[in-house]
């Protein structure tokens, strides 16, 4: 809930219109709002990162595992922003508490170095969750840096886009407003960046998924709920982001109340939205049965967030662990074998 197209709200309508008591009074109304909107949500996002905590580290329980780490860092990022934000609502309401007019002003002209803490951490919260994503298809796609080239390249872009406009805020002096605009709109240009990252990895994974099952002779039912996890996280945090940066940008080219208002309301959920999709993801696919798993040449293990440590040779056209062919002198049974646990599970 960055206050920083507030001050392009403040010299492009505020100055040149005049205000009114009602457009004062709907403003500091949504700011507070929201304020207790992003509490809520950062309470819920709580429960649901402990709950995953839980879940996840009881069904695998590795000391050294990327994705509890990742998914407690992209939490604490999101703790900050909200952090940062709620010390911003104090110095509106109780530092500035003279009178009505004073708080309308505080919020519009908000200390830019919060503003930026505020972008900072967005940004890393983003960078996490996409990193996350990115490291799952890298595993689906059986470590293939080509294939995840273009979600790499997208998520290093977006960071650039985003820690660019951060910069600009602090730098650019007060009396550049047309280029401040344009360096916010390039900021709202690194969130969307992060919803197409999102969109085209959900992409690859599901298409991956699906490809493996049209040629596997297995049941599919587990897998088709692993495509549905993907997809509607994925909908959940694209949608979410495209809204925060569409917002963003609507405030800055329509300068009015309303827009504002919007912008406001957005960016109170759209950031813990985010990463609540992110962590939910990863509490429903530990918390899937272990039917789920299966043995197969295809390394389904970015589903589990986690690549397989066990070594592996390959028996025509099986993966198969070596320590199902160290008690086995025949190929020929070990292929058996593995044909026959074909569609129970997948190695992790």
């Amino acid at each position: 809930m960055s206050n920083r197209n507030a001050t392009a709200f403040h010299h492009g309508t505020i100055l040149q219109a005049g205000y009114v008591v009602d457009d004062e009074n709907s403003v500091i109304a949504a700011n507070l709002n929201g304020s207790m909107v992003m509490a809520l949500s950062m309470g819920i996002y709580t429960v649901v990162f402990g709950g995953t905590l839980y879940a996840y580290l009881t069904r695998h329980p590795s000391k050294h595992s990327l994705v509890p780490i990742t998914v407690s860092m992209l939490y604490m990022s999101n703790l900050a922003v909200f952090g940062i934000q709620w010390y911003i609502t104090k110095l509106q309401f109780i530092n500035n508490d003279q009178s009505r007019a004073t708080i309308f002003l505080a919020m519009i002209e908000s200390d830019q170095r919060l503003d930026v803490g505020v972008d900072i951490g967005s940004t890393i919260s983003l960078v996490l969750s996409d990193g996350l994503l990115i490291w799952r298809c890298f595993n689906v796609w059986s470590h293939s840096i080509r294939i995840v080239s273009i979600p790499i390249f997208l998520a290093i872009t977006e960071a650039v886009l985003m820690f660019a406009g951060a910069i600009a805020a602090v730098t650019l002096p007060p009396s550049e407003d047309s280029l401040r605009i344009q360096m916010s709109n390039v900021t709202s240009a690194g969130v969307l960046m992060s919803a197409c990252t999102t969109i085209i990895t959900t992409a690859l994974i599901t298409s991956r998924i699906h490809s493996f099952l049209r040629h596997q002779d297995i049941s599919s039912r587990k897998f088709w709920h692993i495509i549905d996890i993907v997809v509607q996280s994925g909908a959940i945090y694209s949608l979410s982001l495209i809204f925060y940066g569409a917002a963003s940008i609507l405030q800055n080219e329509i300068l009015n109340v309303r827009t504002f208002i919007f912008d406001l309301w957005i960016s109170a959920f759209a950031l813990p939205l985010a990463g609540m999709s992110t962590t939910l993801m990863v509490a429903r696919v530990a918390t899937l049965s272990d039917d789920t798993n299966i043995s197969t040449s295809v390394h389904l293990t970015g589903i589990q967030f986690k690549p397989r440590s066990t070594a592996c040779t390959t028996v025509g056209a099986v993966s198969v662990p070596l320590y199902m062919c160290r008690d086995s002198d025949a190929a020929g049974d070990t292929a058996a074998k593995v044909k026959k646990a074909q569609g129970k599970r997948l190695t992790q």
